[in-house]
């Protein structure tokens, strides 16, 4: 039998090689596989799917630690009152002998301990079971001291509340008086009462033009521009009227806040003179005149008719009596019918008594320096007198006269320096007040008419 170089069969034809067959058959196996795998993995990868032995390995996982719970803040609070002062709060806190004597150290550097007024709040706080490492100390309304402590050492700082700053435009129409003006604009803004600071205000800013008894009639107006600083919880820290317009029958009466540089706060008409004169219109606050300066009256005591001149002022005894002006007091004490008074001379030309005081005011005496508005005694009824009143003399060149009509002189001017500044902040803020329309003309009157005259008080004379 032959076989050729190919491997045929010995026949001499070609024949089956048993070891190709086998070779090409686990070519054509392997060749599927592939394809098969390849196919899987596409398919694998387009849909998202992990092998299958990537699916069933578990991953391994690391352990984080839990961290220790924070101790928990222990809070507490206190009030001085009677009985219980700030030591034996302190002493009640946990702080430890050397941190008692700290923490009241730090006080007294800020307040006299002694002087803290009741109802003070004293907060504190801890983490236990360590002690005490807080204290705070409520001042007053705007500000508190708070102490830490770091380790066995205390230190203090000052805590401001803070504030927003807004501006109100409001106006009121008197109706009986100023204290039940009709009010209008912003008042939705106003906090609880401070219509009530409105109204002080402009007693204080036109003290000078206005007797705000005497001289206001129903139907007389006025609109403010107040600038505000707020605290987050509505209440107000300081309130400033920036402008006023005042209209007392048949007068307007602007005022404009502004302060010069070298100079306090002040308020000054159009013109730029100063709203503040030489002398105040009254010596009380909201006092009903019970009788005016006349030639001629009778007199309830000595019953017979004589001069009275002066203004009576009806009050309440006790009622704090103000220096109309600035100058020296040459008298205090009792003289014959004026019973317990006080004469200041202001200059040259000018003299004023207050008679039938309760009582006269600590420290003054002849000799003494006294400031407009300061207070110089107390309504009573003393010397000759049927009621508690204040009996006002006005003396020009040693005489009494009516002080309603005596010319008072002028307060000071803007300084020439300011009057372009001055110009400038009146024509900006006067434009903006008037942007808060008055109620009509026919309103105005129609309150007026309505509302009546005023009413007097208790009398007394002297």
């Amino acid at each position: 039998m032959t076989r050729d170089a190919r491997g045929e069969g010995e026949t001499g034809g070609p024949g089956p090689d048993p070891a190709r067959s086998w070779g090409l058959a686990g070519g054509l196996v392997l060749g599927v596989a592939l394809v098969v795998g390849l196919i899987g993995t596409r398919s694998g990868s387009e849909t998202g799917e992990r092998p299958a032995a990537e699916a069933g390995a578990v991953p391994s996982l690391t352990t984080v630690p839990t961290p220790a719970a924070a101790p928990p803040v222990v809070s507490g609070a206190d009030t001085i009152r009677a009985g219980r002062a700030l030591g034996q709060i302190l002493a009640d806190a946990g702080l430890g002998e050397a941190g008692y004597r700290s923490v009241l150290s730090l006080i007294r550097e800020e307040i006299d301990p002694r002087r803290l007024p009741a109802g003070l709040v004293i907060r504190t706080s801890s983490r236990v079971p360590e002690s005490t490492d807080r204290v705070s100390v409520t001042l007053d309304a705007d500000r508190s001291l708070v102490l830490d402590r770091r380790g066995s050492t205390w230190s203090s700082r000052l805590d401001s509340v803070s504030v927003s700053l807004d501006t109100l435009y409001v106006g009121g129409v008197i109706e009986q008086s100023l204290w039940t003006s009709r009010l209008f604009g912003d008042t939705a803004r106003l906090a609880p009462n401070e219509h009530v600071e409105i109204f002080l205000r402009l007693a204080q800013i036109y003290a000078w033009q206005v007797d705000f008894f005497r001289d206001i009639r129903p139907g007389d107006a006025f609109r403010v521009m107040i600038r505000r600083e707020v605290r987050p919880d509505g209440t107000v820290r300081r309130a400033d009227v920036l402008a006023a317009q005042f209209y007392n029958q048949d007068r307007g009466l602007p005022a404009v806040r502004f302060v010069a540089a070298d100079g306090p706060e002040e308020y000054y008409d159009t013109d730029g003179a100063a709203t503040r004169k030489a002398f105040l219109r009254a010596p009380l606050k909201f006092s009903p005149v019970t009788s005016g300066f006349s030639r001629r009256r009778y007199h309830p005591i000595l019953h017979r008719w004589r001069a009275h001149r002066g203004i009576d002022y009806g009050a309440h005894r006790g009622t704090p009596i103000h220096a109309t002006g600035a100058g020296v007091v040459t008298r205090a004490g009792w003289w014959d019918g004026y019973g317990r008074m006080v004469e200041i001379r202001h200059n040259s030309m000018y003299r004023t008594r207050y008679a039938h005081m309760s009582g006269v005011a600590r420290g003054i005496r002849p000799g003494v320096r006294v400031k407009q508005n300061q207070v110089i005694g107390y309504v009573g009824m003393s010397g000759l007198a049927t009621a508690p009143h204040l009996h006002y003399e006005f003396l020009v060149n040693g005489v009494q006269r009516d002080p309603k009509r005596v010319r008072l002189p002028p307060g000071k001017p803007v300084p020439d320096r300011y009057l372009a500044r001055f110009d400038s902040v009146r024509d900006a803020r006067l434009a903006r007040l008037d942007s808060l329309s008055f109620p009509a003309a026919a309103q105005l009157a129609s309150a007026a008419r309505e509302a009546g005259s005023p009413t007097s008080g208790a009398s007394g004379s002297r």
